[in-house]
């Protein structure tokens, strides 16, 4: 059974060398997610047929309706707690009502009152990349616990928002863009985390790869015939 311990270091090596490469591939992935969305700045109408990708930079024609926002409680910014506003908008070039997230505001002193940043209906052109709504793993409970306007939420998804506003949504949420009118605190990126632990770890595993076959080749050094193993000191 000599065999065994050369195909367990080599099986091993394989599995070290390959959760590296695995790392460098996560790397990479953010790497592109970071420069596409940072690179997003060409902005076309949002209409029913786009077919849109994530950080697409869009616009989309139409008004705000200030009467039914949704205000997302628990959000955290710079280690403060908040709410992300969220406004619908009717598009004169989309059925369903668009789910605008105008930006980020801090909780009052109290902790309790909601904010109602209000917002016009005019008609007006808004400009963005599409995201998402905040996600969590487990919802502790209902989207919503009110009836009342603007409406507090806790971690809705875009079927909640549907039934709110009592109107399809489209799936696009768009997050308005920093220079644009109306907005609160938005300083956008993508959720990811940065690449950078990423290459920290397939350094790591690739460093227990080269340990690997320095442990295999020193057992097979001292194993070949005519060694002299070392007098202990």
């Amino acid at each position: 059974m000599r065999w065994i311990p050369p195909a367990a270091g080599i099986l091993f090596v394989v599995l070290f060398v390959s959760l590296g490469i695995w790392q460098l591939n996560r790397a990479f992935e953010k790497n592109a997610t970071h420069a596409a969305f940072a690179e997003a700045n060409q902005y076309t109408e949002l209409r029913s047929s786009s077919r849109t990708e994530r950080f697409q930079a869009i616009r989309a024609t139409g008004q705000y309706l200030p009467d039914k926002q949704v205000i997302i409680d628990n959000i955290v910014q710079n280690g403060r707690l908040g709410f992300y506003v969220i406004t619908p908008f009717r598009s004169t070039h989309h059925p369903s009502l668009i789910a605008v997230n105008r930006g980020w505001l801090a909780r009052d002193a109290s902790g309790d009152a909601l904010p109602n940043p209000g917002v016009s209906g005019e008609q007006r052109v808004v400009r963005g990349k599409v995201g998402g709504l905040p996600r969590v793993g487990i919802r502790p409970g209902p989207a919503f616990t009110d009836e009342s306007w603007p409406r507090r939420a806790v971690w809705p998804d875009l079927d909640d928002l549907a039934a709110a506003w009592q109107e399809p949504v489209a799936p696009q949420v768009l997050l308005l863009d920093p220079g644009e009118a109306d907005g609160l605190l938005r300083n956008w990126e993508p959720p990811e985390s940065g690449s950078l632990k990423h290459y920290s770890y397939a350094f790591q595993w690739f460093a227990m790869a080269v340990a690997m076959i320095a442990i295999m080749y020193w057992n097979i050094y001292r194993k070949r015939p005519g060694a002299v193993p070392r007098e202990p000191a």
